[in-house]
Order: structure tokens, then sequence, then C-alpha cells
């Protein structure tokens, strides 16, 4: 969906729009970035088209006033890029590129032959050097302003090779991070992660190179039915981001889920299943206001509104022990002896193998921890109602 944003006497718009009829005869897609005076509603500055068949977005303000994007596309860019942008000045980054599916016929749909791309064929599959993948294999989370850096949040298949493709939905998506500097025009880097190159045929048989060198990896789903969706990325202290997320099977909603990390990227609290099923809009973005998030969610038809506040410091840990104390908490452990959680294990009450911050009934009494006066003993039943 377009997106709206306010900052002092400026209004920023990025607008998702179908084109008019093209000279090829048909009608293209793409998102464009306008900026509108807030008192008059006329436009200031018209920075046309930033990203060809966009087909994600988020949109922020920065400390400067400056509009803060980041946009999904198809082609260009082929992944997801970084749009800094006011009424007077325009800057992108790289943050995230993807794999894409080659055609399986040598003409592509506007009849133009193209040799076999040999490099990605296989025996029972042959390739052209062409393409026209609309599938973008990932999504836009957001972007966090910390005091030095942005530190922009999506999801994603991990990988470049263009043979894993033919679906919508090939590999478990799991969550990438990239950290920038705070001014795009310098094309800073803060965050660094594995090398990856690949490179593929466009709509028009034109070679492109595309590289992820920047990107880090904080979740490590393998299983196809266990795939991160919708997160949302908040800074809830000076040295504290909270993510709050879905966890999705390959058919759809499995159960909701958080995480806190520091903008150094180092874990705080580590993927945490949450006690009840919050379900996130996909292009909802919440807000943080003196450290608690508010945002709004649906459940039985109905509209919910609910906040998330910090009840501790998740960067203390008074042992050293690799566990912060408020993690700790969480596992019920002993957050002044470097030996609980023993071995550095997660515990796991009742040894079904899930840990107990992951467990919705950590005793396995049949009753959820939500419910259960006693969540770690299965033969408590204070109240005498069974």
């Amino acid at each position: 969906p377009s997106k709206l944003a306010w900052s002092g006497d400026y209004i920023g718009l990025n607008l998702l729009r179908t084109y008019t009829r093209a000279n090829d005869g048909k009608n293209h897609q793409g998102g464009g970035a306008y900026v509108y005076d807030a008192n008059t509603l006329n436009v200031v500055k018209s920075w046309g088209q930033i990203s060809g068949h966009q087909f994600g977005s988020t949109l922020t303000v920065d400390s400067q006033g400056n509009f803060i994007s980041t946009v999904l596309g198809d082609a260009f860019p082929r992944g997801i890029n970084l749009i800094q942008w006011s009424n007077s000045v325009k800057y992108a980054q790289s943050l995230l590129r993807l794999k894409t599916e080659h055609g399986q016929t040598p003409n592509n749909p506007s009849g133009a032959t193209f040799d076999e791309f040999t490099e990605i064929s296989t025996p029972t599959t042959t390739y052209y050097k062409w393409s026209n993948d609309n599938r973008t294999y990932s999504e836009p989370a957001g972007v966090v302003e910390m005091d030095d850096r942005f530190v922009s949040f999506m999801t994603g298949e991990r990988g470049l090779r263009n043979d894993e493709t033919g679906r919508a939905h090939n590999k478990s998506r799991n969550i990438a991070v990239v950290s920038t500097g705070k001014n795009a025009s310098e094309g800073k880097y803060l965050s660094f992660g594995e090398f990856e190159m690949t490179a593929f045929y466009d709509y028009y048989g034109g070679y492109r190179q595309e590289t992820n060198r920047n990107v880090v990896w904080i979740t490590d789903f393998t299983d196809l039915n266990e795939n991160v969706s919708r997160v949302k990325p908040l800074k809830l202290a000076d040295n504290v981001i909270l993510l709050l997320m879905e966890i999705h099977t390959f058919d759809g909603y499995a159960y909701s889920a958080y995480m806190m990390l520091n903008k150094d990227l180092q874990v705080l609290v580590p993927l945490t299943r949450m006690r009840q099923d919050i379900i996130f809009g996909r292009s909802d973005e919440l807000r943080a206001e003196n450290g608690t998030a508010y945002g709004y969610s649906s459940e039985n038809g109905k509209l919910q509104r609910f906040t998330i506040s910090l009840n501790g410091d998740p960067t203390i840990d008074s042992d050293n022990d690799g566990y912060g104390d408020y993690y700790e908490q969480l596992l019920d452990s002993d957050a002044n002896d470097p030996n609980s959680p023993l071995l550095n294990g997660d515990l796991d009450t009742d040894s079904d193998g899930i840990p107990d911050h992951m467990d919705y009934d950590d005793d396995a009494d049949g009753i959820s921890d939500m419910d259960d006066s006693a969540p770690l003993d299965r033969n408590s039943d204070y109240d005498g109602d069974g």
C-alpha cells in the first residue's frame, strides 16, 4: 500500500500506482516519492519513481526531518533499498538483493529470442537468458534510528541461488539486518555479513550482477514450516531494539514471537514465543514512545489496541554468563549464578524438547502458562478447579 508521513511543514507520500499504457501495450506499476506542503497540500517536490514494480514499503521520519523509506522492487531495484529523501535531496542505499527465476522458453512474452542459460540449467529444466520474475521472496520490515546509525530489518529466503526458485515460497524465511550510517549520501555501512554474488538476465536479456555483503541474518530456520513474517522493529531504550513478529508454517500463521537486540546486533533476548496470539497488520508500522510500544491487532474479527513495555534492562548481565538478567528472568534462572542456566542450556521443565521460553505449557499439565497458577508444577491446582 501507499504510505504517508508528516515531518514539520511537509508531508511525504510513497505512492504505489499503475501507469498509463506504455508503447508495449502494458500498464506498468511502480512506486514514487512526493513531498507536499503540510499547510496547503500543494506539491513541493516530485521525485518520480523510486522503485519499479514496488511490492512493499515502510515509511518513517528521521531525527533530521528526512523521510526514510524501505522499498521492495522486483526489477529496479531487484530487492530492498533504503531511500532517504526530503523536498531537496534523495539518496538510496542497497540493503538486500534477491535471486531470480529465469524463463524456461527461448522467447520472452515480447517475442525476443534468447540463448540457454547453461550455468543454472539442470537435466530436467532448461533456463534461458531472460527473466520476468515478479516474485520477491522477501518482506521489508522497517528502520530503527539509533544514536549513530540506521538499523534496517527485513525477512527473506537466504541465498542468491537462481535455481532455488519456482514458487513464491521455496525456503525458510529468516530475519536479515543491515546497519548503515545516518547520511545515505555517504553510502556508509556498519554491518558486515557473508559475501554473496549472483548474476541474472533481465527481461530484455541485459546482464546484471547483484551482491549482498552487509546483510546479517539473526535467525536460522531451515524447515519450510518455520518462517518469520510481519516483523515490527521498535527502539524501546537507548540500546534496545524490540522485534515483534509472526512465525508461519508453509500454510499460514502458527504463533507470535519477539526478540531483543542492541545496535551492534548482539541478541539480548533470543526469539521467544509470546503467551498470546497477536496478529500484526502486514503493512502496519508500530510506534514507541517513552519506552512503550503501541500497536493494533485483529482477533476474532475485532480490532484491539496493545502496549508492550520493558520491566527490566535487557542489557544487564550480572553474572556475566552470556544470558542477560532480563532473559534469565524468562527462564526462571538465577541471574547472579554463572552456572544457571546449567551448561548454558535453555531450561525445559517438561523435557518435551521445547525450551520454556518457547513453550505454551511449560509443565505439560494441559493448562497454558497464561492460565496456570503454577506454570512449572504440573501437580499444583491451587484453586481446586481441576
